[in-house]
């Protein structure tokens, strides 16, 4: 169990008064109030290792430096804006707009300056893909 005897303590004591009149005795030899002290002591058990996964992850993000932790708060919390709302929509549809404005579609002609562009970033992002950064880093 994750919790400390104290925190055991606590819990069946709290079952104990919930049952006004009772005396330990009778709580040990009554096999649904200990059924009761069971539930309890595995559901705060479960409460606190949740509590304390929450807190791990919370603690794993930290750098320590405070400027780039407000820095990736900051991001992070850009990113859940434009992802978990229309705002996000809007703006990748503005975006996409821009972007088809400035570069029109590609037209069938393999000789056509657009697609010799293209051809160029695709080999380009072949070269210097995922392939590529591991073998660097491996190097």
């Amino acid at each position: 169990m994750v919790l400390t005897r104290e925190e055991q303590k606590s819990v069946l004591r709290m079952v104990i008064e919930s049952h006004q009149g009772i005396t330990i005795s009778e709580a040990r030899s009554n096999q649904s109030i200990k059924e009761e002290m069971m539930l309890n002591l595995k559901f705060y058990s479960g409460l606190k290792e949740v509590f304390l996964a929450d807190k791990n992850l919370k603690e794993g993000l930290s750098t320590g430096i405070s400027w780039i932790d407000s820095a990736i708060a900051f991001i992070g919390g850009i990113k859940d804006l434009l992802t978990s709302t229309d705002i996000g929509k809007w703006f990748s549809e503005k975006i996409k707009s821009f972007f088809n404005k400035l570069f029109p579609s590609f037209s069938k002609d393999p000789n056509d300056w657009t697609d010799k562009i293209s051809k160029f970033f695709k080999k380009i992002a072949q070269i210097f893909g995922p392939t590529f950064i591991a073998y660097l880093i491996a190097a």
